[in-house]
């Protein structure tokens, strides 16, 4: 379960969500071309055609929608039409087709979902050597979108709201993953391992530390953000196997990110660091 709307999820990663095309945008964004054509670029007998036929010589830009047209070409002008709206005026929307040299659909896209503000944290969450489950639930986690239980409690389901993990405290997102007795320790194992402080802020802070004092080209970044993501995502595991198996913590979660990250790491690492990465990952 994930409280998420479909909307938000269809921003971009670097915008802090999971990158999923949003479909009508992007279907608007392919159609426009033939706007982009008949305004730009009219040596095509389609355009040809289509500037006898339906437009009589007409601007593309002022015929108006008529009933008696087909649906295909109806579906066109009101593409057109949203396409000014989106930009504010005709003018800007004759300047902008005018100025690509080659349509960019990217670029429309853009313009037909509309730009959202990016953040800092995607490129730990959604760093290319993370795995990408990790990713999603790391994702989750920071926009405070996981089915804990005080999500879940807000949304009418009177559960008893007691963490599984520590049995003392109420769970939430910073609770679980930070301030609990058994998710603190877990992170005081991993940061020793990274060699970093060892602190539990919560995970904006987390990320907006990562962001400031890791290096982004250097391997040692890798690894820590693979391991970060790693551990939220085993922590989140082991709550919903106590929850819906029963079952107790395993003595060898630890082991077990540590084995994730370095395969992970000795994959994506080149021959001249291969040494140097093991020594790290074994200490």
């Amino acid at each position: 379960m994930v409280f998420k709307s479909w909307n938000s999820s269809c921003s971009l990663k670097n915008e802090g969500d999971f990158g999923i095309k949003e479909i009508l945008s992007w279907n608007k964004a392919l159609l426009l071309r033939w706007i982009w054509g008949l305004h730009v670029r009219r040596d095509s007998i389609w355009c040809s055609w289509v500037n006898a036929y339906l437009l009589r010589h007409d601007d593309v830009w002022a015929v108006q929608i008529r009933s008696d047209s087909s649906e295909s070409w109806r579906g066109l002008l009101r593409i057109r039409d949203d396409f000014v709206a989106c930009v504010g005026s005709v003018i800007a929307a004759k300047n902008l087709l005018a100025s690509w040299s080659d349509f960019d659909v990217s670029m429309a896209y853009n313009i037909f979902r509309g730009q959202f503000q990016r953040t800092f944290r995607a490129k730990t969450t959604w760093s290319p050597i993370n795995i990408p489950c990790h990713c999603y639930i790391s994702t989750l986690t920071a926009q405070g979108q996981l089915a804990t239980i005080d999500n879940i409690f807000r949304r009418g389901l009177p559960i008893p709201n007691r963490c599984v993990l520590c049995k003392s405290a109420e769970e939430n997102h910073l609770h679980l993953f930070f301030k609990c007795r058994y998710s603190s320790a877990f992170w005081g194992d991993i940061l020793s391992w990274l060699q970093l402080p060892n602190r539990c802020w919560g995970l904006a802070r987390e990320l907006y530390w990562f962001k400031n004092h890791i290096f982004v080209r250097h391997w040692r970044s890798n690894w820590s953000r693979c391991a970060l993501v790693a551990t939220i995502y085993t922590i989140w595991m082991e709550r919903n196997m106590r929850i819906f198996q029963g079952l107790e913590p395993a003595a060898t979660l630890v082991r077990k990110i540590r084995f994730l990250v370095s395969v992970r790491m000795l994959g994506f690492s080149c021959s001249m660091l291969h040494d140097e990465i093991v020594d790290c990952l074994n200490a």
